[in-house]
């Protein structure tokens, strides 16, 4: 049986370990042999030891000699641990196998019947060409998984036989894992924030396993977190790196990390605490048990509404809401602050997130009331149903403070309230007042308002007669002419009190008042009913009327107008009637000079020219009740004379100016005449008129003419 040797070192690839041990277990799990001399046939009876080394310098490890019966070209399971190894940096196995063929090796191979591994290929019998030994190769084991047993195939051929070359073969199985488990690391420690806020970055303060390159990359960082801390932590979906930034939070949440790798068992790093911390809630109302008092006191405040939120308290302030706080509550209750002043008190909530706003309460210092001085009245003697003004004179309200008035006695139920009141009492009554406030009463103050004791009931006037004159006899009937003067007379059959008397109206009772005393003239334009009731101090009588009835006759004119006046001589105005009216068959009639006098036309308008200042007249003319009184209007004209002294002759050559007119101030016209000079030479030889011409401040225009004489 011949020997072969195969000497073969790989080192391809070796990582340099510096930190991260690992602990591993090197397995022998299957063994295959296709080297029998019988040519690829039938069984064999191979024998195999092995040789392992790392690169961690540990040394070679042997296995045992395996010597085994199976068919040709198969697998023999072996399942054999070789060896472990602790705390150390391997990252590469070296493997060699020494391999022959037993069967009809006979006295040859007694060389290694104590299965001792032979590196010497000189040590080989004569004749040996069954057997091999060198390297079976090398691999880097923690580039696979960790946790888990990894195999690799190593083989060695020998020699050719039959043109076949002998081939052994080994299946090693190799399980790893960092030494001491895996490190999950340590992660930054606790926070505190407040709602909403983002806390900082979560970070590494020992990567742990998962941060050393020296793995391979086989574990991986997964950050959880636990809402609430309840101890319920889940996967932060894309949160696989050292470092994690949670974003705002409401509640407190806890955070870890989880270092894994497939085959291994998950372990985890410390946990660590965000405490989300509450911001208060804005209160609602400052309440005070005593919001005015009359003397310095204790007063109790509670804070309605709000909340606190961490680390908050009540705090209460005097005048303003800043500075320092004069008492503070964890319940929003403050018991007996001192009161000295009218003061408002806030009260806010002050905590680790935030400062409310504030709210407040005034509590008052009251002042007592001061008694009026008088009570004025507008009338202390009145008639029944009339009213009267009462007001107070002086005096002060106190805090909280009100008039308060009573009727007959000071106190009870009160009938009106304030600085004046209106009264209207049924009986002679007093009225008093006094100022109730918070701080208690005044005196009162008192008027007594006496009621007319000469009230009585008017019902008794009667209408006796009526009088129309001019023609001074007593007539029963109660029809006349339009604007005829009418006597109306009235008796009153018991004795009037003092104040009283008969008043008159006209169409309606308490219209217009037509008169006043036992008898009145009217003149009724138209039918018309007069009235007539007694009234005095304390009331009035029922009224008693008389109807005037009227004839269908023409009233007066009103007035008259015209569109114009104080105009020249020779100038025309229209004159129109104002008012009246005209009865069945009248008409309008215009008189000048006087009053019935020379008649110069008719109708509701005229136009005249008066020669100088004139008078105009116009009333109604015939119908059933003749003519109605005359309306009159004086038109004013003014005459202008203008006179212009005599001019005499004038010689051809050279000017002459124009003089004499008067009034002083006119303008000249004529042939040859130019702003008041008269050229001869333009004229010529002979007589020419110049015309002198006047304007007074009335408009009115006058001229005067006077001849000039041209010589040669």
């Amino acid at each position: 049986m011949k020997r072969f040797i195969l000497l073969l070192f790989v080192s391809i690839g070796l990582i340099t370990i510096v930190n991260g041990q690992i602990d591993y277990q090197v397995k022998i799990h299957e063994l295959y042999s296709a080297a029998d001399d019988a040519d690829g046939s039938g069984n064999e009876d191979p024998i195999w030891k092995l040789r392992i080394e790392d690169n961690d310098a540990s040394g070679w490890n042997s296995s045992s000699c395996y010597n085994t019966t199976h068919p040709y070209n198969s697998w023999y399971s072996v399942g054999d641990l070789l060896y472990s190894r602790t705390n150390c940096n391997a990252t590469v196995l070296y493997t060699e196998m020494e391999c022959w063929e037993s069967d009809g090796c006979g006295a040859q191979c007694t060389y290694n019947t104590g299965c001792i591994f032979n590196d010497d290929d000189a040590k080989a019998p004569a004749g040996s060409s069954d057997g091999t030994y060198g390297s079976s190769g090398d691999f880097l084991f923690t580039f696979d998984g960790p946790c888990q047993w990894n195999e690799y195939e190593i083989s060695i051929t020998g020699d050719i036989k039959n043109g076949v070359p002998s081939l052994y073969k080994a299946k090693v199985q190799v399980y790893w894992e960092p030494n001491g488990g895996i490190n999950p690391g340590i992660i930054s420690g606790d926070q505190t924030v407040c709602s909403g806020i983002n806390p900082s970055q979560l970070t590494s303060v020992d990567d742990g396993t998962a941060g050393n390159a020296t793995y391979g990359g086989h574990f991986s960082y997964q950050w959880q977190q636990d809402i609430g801390c309840t101890g319920a932590f889940i996967d932060i979906a894309g949160a696989n790196f050292q470092t994690y930034s949670p974003g705002a939070l409401t509640q407190n949440t806890c955070y870890r990390r989880k270092i894994y790798s497939p085959n291994c068992s998950e372990v985890f790093s410390n946990i660590i605490t965000v405490t989300v911390e509450t911001s208060s809630i804005d209160p609602i109302s400052l309440n005070v048990d005593q919001d005015t008092l009359c003397f310095a006191g204790n007063v109790n405040f509670t804070v309605n509404g709000g909340v606190l939120g961490s680390g908050a308290q009540w705090e209460l302030f005097s005048g303003s809401c800043s500075g320092t706080p004069i008492a503070t509550s964890p319940n929003g209750i403050f018991s007996n602050v001192s009161i000295t002043n009218t003061e408002t008190f806030f009260a806010r909530a002050n905590g680790n997130c935030n400062i409310t706003n504030c709210v407040s309460q005034l509590v008052t210092m009251a002042v007592n009331s001061s008694i009026p001085s008088t009570i004025t009245s507008s009338d202390t003697l009145i008639c029944p149903g009339d009213i009267v003004s009462l007001n107070i004179t002086g005096g002060t309200l106190g805090t909280g403070a009100q008039w308060v008035w009573y009727e007959d006695s000071c106190g009870g139920i009160a009938t009106n309230y304030g600085n004046s009141i209106i009264a209207s009492p049924s009986a002679t009554t007093n009225y008093y007042v006094r100022g109730e406030g918070v701080c208690g009463n005044t005196n009162c103050l008192n008027v007594e308002i006496n009621l007319n004791s000469n009230y009585i009931e008017l019902d008794s006037l009667s209408i006796d007669s009526i009088y129309v004159l001019p023609d001074s006899l007593w007539y029963t009937q109660d029809t006349v002419c339009p604007q005829t003067s009418v006597d109306l007379f009235a008796h009153f059959s018991g004795i009037f009190p003092s104040g009283y008397s008969i008043t008159w109206y006209e169409n309606s009772c308490g219209s217009v008042i037509v008169g006043t005393g036992d008898s009145i003239r009217v003149n009724p334009d138209t039918t018309t009913t007069y009235f007539a009731r007694v009234i005095g101090t304390c009331g009035y009588s029922l009224c008693k009327s008389v109807k005037i009835e009227t004839f269908d006759g023409s009233t007066a004119a009103d007035n008259i107008s015209t569109n114009v006046n104080n105009f020249c001589t020779g100038g025309s105005a229209n004159l129109s009637i104002v008012g009246g009216s005209l009865g069945a068959g009248a008409q309008w009639t215009w008189y000048e000079g006087s009053c019935g006098g020379t008649v110069i036309g008719t109708g509701s308008s005229i136009s005249v020219t008066p020669a100088s200042t004139t008078m105009y007249y116009v009333r109604a003319t015939g119908g059933s009740c003749g003519n109605t009184a005359c309306k009159s209007i004086l038109i004013n004209t003014y005459d202008l004379n203008v006179y212009q002294v005599p001019f005499g002759s004038v010689c051809e050559n050279g000017t002459f100016i124009l003089n004499g007119g008067f009034p002083i101030g006119g303008s000249y016209s004529g042939l040859g005449v130019t702003d008041s000079i008269f050229d001869p030479h333009i004229a010529g030889v002979g007589s020419h008129t110049i015309t002198y011409t006047y304007t007074d401040g009335n408009n009115c225009v006058g001229s005067a003419q006077e001849d000039i004489l041209v010589l040669e």
